[in-house]
């Protein structure tokens, strides 16, 4: 048998299992604000601070901030100039903020940093 014909019928592995314990991990969300997703995107392609009036700016949007409730789907997107904790401190605190005015308690967080 040739090499190619061998790595064609040769069979992968993966690298990486999941458990079955995975599954008991899984918990249904039953209230608006039990998990929340949060993620971050960060783009190459800078984009540019929304302005009405005034002097131009060389400020720039750089990274966003994702936030989606699991049951109610309330979503909010944050738009920041940098990926600092400060910036995605100030991220949760809107979403918080918004959440709260729509009457949504945010009870945790689930992200994958």
């Amino acid at each position: 048998m040739c090499a190619v014909c061998q790595f064609g019928k040769a069979t992968r592995k993966a690298w990486q299992t999941k458990s079955k314990n995975r599954r008991a991990m899984i918990q249904t969300v039953t209230a608006p604000g039990q998990c929340v997703s949060v993620d971050k995107i960060e783009s190459r392609v800078v984009g540019f601070v929304a302005q009405l009036k005034g002097r131009l700016t060389k400020g720039r949007y750089r990274v966003v901030t994702v936030f989606v409730d699991h049951f109610s789907r309330l979503g909010y997107v944050h738009l920041q100039k940098d990926s600092t904790s400060a910036e995605t401190l100030k991220a949760k605190q809107a979403f918080e903020l918004y959440a709260r005015e729509r009457g949504v308690n945010i009870q945790h967080y689930h992200c994958a940093w």
